[in-house]
């Protein structure tokens, strides 16, 4: 796994939007113009990490970090975590999520952020797992607070 290069940026649109249907319900991602691309790929605010099939070089998953300087102190969102169908039973999802959590330890987060719908059940299992608590009141909303030990 490495983090995401801007000039994979349209393969990892391509990735997404061919293997991601019951991630995008709100529809396909379309290419950013080049200045926000430029952006996305700026590591002060975002970390992206691809996996990739050893043989094949195929991307087989992605995730990705946003990071919020908030007067709590800096809180990660995590978004677009995708693992290929075909290999999601090999705890990809897992070491997609620990690389997150080493960005969001390094760039100095206090707590990271995520929502996952009620009807994910391995994915939700697989957050319980990693320490997150669902935020008070909701059922899709969870956290956890980085300066409590994470699991490995």
């Amino acid at each position: 796994m490495d983090l995401a290069t801007q000039s994979e940026y349209q393969e990892l649109l391509e990735f997404y939007n061919n293997r991601g249907q019951d991630l995008l319900r709100s529809g396909p991602l379309k290419p950013l113009p080049d200045v926000q691309s430029m952006r996305l790929f700026d590591r002060q605010w975002t970390r992206i990490i691809v996996m990739r099939e050893a043989q094949t070089n195929q991307i087989i998953g992605g995730a990705m970090i946003c990071l919020q300087q908030t007067m709590q102190g800096l809180i990660g969102h995590v978004e677009y975590l995708l693992v290929d169908r075909d290999f999601r039973r090999n705890q990809f999802g897992r070491a997609l999520m620990l690389c997150l959590h080493e960005e969001a330890h390094e760039a100095g987060v206090s707590k990271i952020l995520l929502v996952c719908e009620y009807e994910r059940e391995a994915a939700r299992n697989l957050f319980y797992d990693l320490g997150y608590k669902l935020v008070r009141d909701s059922k899709e909303h969870f956290e956890l607070a980085i300066n409590a030990a994470l699991p490995a």
